[in-house]
């Protein structure tokens, strides 16, 4: 029934960051989740992309990058941020107000809002989420071959619109058989779940880069264009 009511959900508003509990239970909000650029030693929490006139910002190349990310001075924020930053080997907990502009290549084609940080160096943190918790763990992605089975079912997925089966991706969470496949056609990522049976379970924009448990709560994190869509799971 929770799947059920999840896939609803999803169907309904795709980017709808409000997910209920199963047989009609009060609708829970998680919290605020930012994705995390690294740039040639330099790290940076991407925040939103409402950024005033981008074309009259003094952009700058991040020196010796590998890509075509350029940052510009910001306003430092009144009063400092505190953020948890999570990645494959742990968790740490920084606050920054060392506010940016930035264009990152890799993540988003707009400019972004976006706080530079020093997390740990062991942390190589993939997320942050706003505040600091007590328990946090992150969930690693497992490859799926793309096999004729997953295109077919990419193209007659059990919902509108079919995923184009000559550009998808397939993965599974670590531990479990719930499964994403997401397709990059004409270089939009979206993103539909398939429980271990191949029931249809949800489809949203953007593609997976992980899996979040937060105070007991499991999130799957889909990033579109440099925004972070937490999916409880």
């Amino acid at each position: 029934m929770r799947l059920a009511l999840l896939a609803s959900l999803a169907l309904t508003s795709q980017l709808h960051t409000l997910t209920a509990e199963a047989c009609g239970g009060d609708f829970y909000r998680p919290p605020q989740m930012f994705v995390v650029a690294a740039h040639h030693g330099r790290t940076f929490v991407l925040l939103d992309g409402n950024v005033t006139a981008p074309d009259t910002l003094d952009w700058k190349d991040v020196p010796s990058s590998y890509d075509m990310t350029k940052i510009a001075e910001a306003p430092a924020l009144p009063a400092p941020r505190t953020l948890t930053m999570v990645g494959p080997k742990g968790t740490t907990t920084v606050a920054s107000n060392d506010h940016v502009f930035i264009t990152p290549e890799w993540q988003s084609n707009h400019a972004m809002n976006a706080l530079e940080v020093l997390p740990s160096d062991r942390t190589q943190p993939r997320l942050a989420i706003e505040g600091e918790h007590a328990s946090v763990r992150w969930t690693g992605l497992e490859s799926v071959p793309v096999s004729l089975d997953v295109i077919a079912w990419a193209e007659h997925p059990g919902f509108s619109p079919a995923l184009d089966g000559r550009s998808l991706m397939a993965e599974k969470l670590d531990g479990t058989e719930l499964e994403m496949i997401t397709s990059y056609a004409n270089g939009t990522a979206t993103t539909y779940f398939r429980t271990g049976d191949r029931t249809p379970w949800g489809g949203y924009a953007g593609s997976p880069i992980g899996a979040v448990t937060v105070d007991g709560v499991r999130y799957v994190v889909l990033v579109n264009d440099g925004l972070v869509t937490p999916v409880r799971a």
